[in-house]
């Protein structure tokens, strides 16, 4: 048997065996072999067992105490007054006289961790009061009803222009407000993508050219949505209920007027700034967690690896049912957060 450093602490089952086998009459050496255990160990815990009669650890006082308490409290206010900062600023507002280590340290012993914060679009109050009515209005449809509305959006799949952040918290806090880092992007749409999914798997995916205009939406609608709709999820003469968000895009007065004289197109009227509560964000995360970012060297690249990663999600069923099946979970975390961000 492979013996053990005699740096490692032994457990007390151990111990108990080696003086088991020392009052069989076995020597130190054989002990020793047979339990994988150092000479000098198995000798210490018989010298101890019969010198003290246990065999218990001795307390090991370790390092002295670097901070008081008052920087320990005064380090964890700060981690908690300004989430999504760093042991290092910490450190240097705190004009601390300890390593940043001991910053993490103390931090992690109070149950405040380092994680890397959700990113989610500002909201407003009326924004929160928004998404509030709409959880309250649709609380009550079942998830039969979920699986049969077609969620649809656009995707530009691109980098983010920062870099890596850093958040101290607690563990079960990622969504809470004060935890979030705040995107603040324009809120055009001038996608690559566009795509739809149901609770029966994923639509078709289409690929946008250039700026994305009122004219290229209805031609979308017309081409790409309505027929393979009817062909995959919706057979006529049911009605097809839409989502899509509220890009100006979506809310021109000539996309207003086709939805008017197409009254078997139902529009949900999805709350701005949601993305989280449209389960085919979902599948653009999926698409953009797939690709390896020194693969895609040139546009074909990425839309090549896009409608391959939409595909293979056609082979998951289950995938797109599942998010769908989730709305009304997200509904209530809506609700229970009155109107903030939700995991999702």
């Amino acid at each position: 048997m492979e013996r053990a450093s005699s740096r490692h602490e032994t457990t007390k089952p151990m111990r108990g065996s080696i003086i088991a086998l020392h009052e069989l009459g076995l020597s130190k050496t054989a002990i020793a072999n047979r339990l994988g255990l150092t000479r000098v160990t198995v000798r210490k815990w018989i010298r101890r067992y019969e010198e003290e009669g246990d065999l218990n650890s001795r307390h090991r006082p370790g390092a002295p105490h670097c901070t008081t308490q008052h920087q320990d409290e005064e380090i964890f206010e700060s981690a908690i007054e300004t989430p999504l900062t760093t042991a290092v600023a910490i450190t240097s507002n705190l004009q601390l006289r300890c390593s940043v280590d001991t910053v993490r340290n103390r931090l992690s012993t109070a149950g405040i961790n380092h994680h890397i914060p959700a990113t989610k679009s500002s909201l407003t109050q009326t924004h929160k009061d928004t998404r509030l009515g709409f959880a309250l209005q649709y609380l009550s449809e079942d998830i039969d009803f979920w699986r049969k509305v077609i969620f649809t959006d656009e995707k530009t799949f691109s980098t983010d222009d920062h870099g890596q952040l850093h958040c101290w918290r607690t563990d079960g806090t990622r969504f809470k407000e004060q935890n979030v880092a705040k995107s603040r992007r324009s809120g055009r749409i001038t996608a690559g993508m566009w795509g739809w999914m149901c609770g029966y798997g994923v639509g078709e995916l289409c690929e946008i050219n250039g700026r994305f205009t009122s004219d290229q939406y209805i031609e979308v609608l017309e081409e790409v949505m309505i027929p393979t709709v009817r062909a995959i999820a919706i057979p006529e003469p049911e009605d097809i209920y839409l989502v899509q968000d509220n890009s100006p895009v979506h809310t021109a007065a000539v996309v207003k007027r086709w939805f008017q004289q197409h009254p078997e197109i139902v529009l949900i009227n999805w709350p701005p700034k949601s993305p989280d509560l449209n389960p085919i964000e979902n599948l653009w995360a999926h698409i953009t967690k797939e690709w390896m970012p020194e693969n895609i060297r040139s546009k074909a690249h990425l839309l090549q690896h896009s409608r391959d990663t939409w595909e293979g999600m056609r082979r998951t069923p289950g995938l797109c049912q599942n998010l769908c099946d989730s709305m009304p979970r997200r509904l209530n975390q809506v609700i229970d957060e009155l109107g903030s961000y939700t995991k999702y």
